[in-house]
């Protein structure tokens, strides 16, 4: 089976993800690090050529993959502002929310520079208000949501949820 890991920024996607591969002996892909292999830093993307453009290479990005073997995904944070993107995915494997909460969140990025979005909201206001419109869509879309735990919590988890 196949697990998609989506979720706000900062919420420990890559880190769990990778975990949750290594313990099950699967494939790991970050389509965020495969983006940047590919088309140089995220932040650089949008500064030059803009959020749409990198929102259509991140759909690209996940239709490139090989889908005829199970393996973990962690997605971007952003990959659900694009709904097809959600039905490509939802047909594809079982999709886990991390939702660790906003303060988490803002703990965790507090000195992180390379996240466009989050530079470019200056106030907590509006990065709250970001994180609440996301939310929305994650919970929309997933079929497992994780709210709280230390990664080997939340990979036992999600381990039991996919009956692996």
């Amino acid at each position: 089976m196949t697990i998609i890991i989506i979720g706000f920024m900062g919420s420990g996607k890559s880190t769990v993800g990778a975990r949750l591969a290594n313990r099950l002996g699967l494939r790991f892909c970050d389509s965020d690090n495969l983006f940047e292999s590919r088309y140089g830093s995220i932040r650089d993307v949008f500064a030059f050529e803009g959020e749409d453009v990198f929102r259509q290479r991140e759909s690209q990005i996940l239709h490139e993959l090989d889908w005829t073997q199970n393996f973990i995904l962690a997605t971007g944070g952003g990959i659900i502002t694009r709904w097809q993107n959600m039905l490509f995915l939802r047909n594809r494997g079982r999709i886990v929310l991390l939702e660790p909460g906003f303060d988490v969140i803002q703990t965790r990025l507090r000195d992180d520079v390379t996240r466009p979005l989050w530079q470019e909201s200056s106030d907590e206001q509006a990065r709250l208000r970001l994180y609440q419109k996301r939310v929305m869509l994650y919970r929309r879309y997933a079929d497992l949501i994780v709210t709280s735990g230390d990664e080997s919590q939340i990979e036992e988890l999600i381990v039991k949820y996919a009956d692996f």
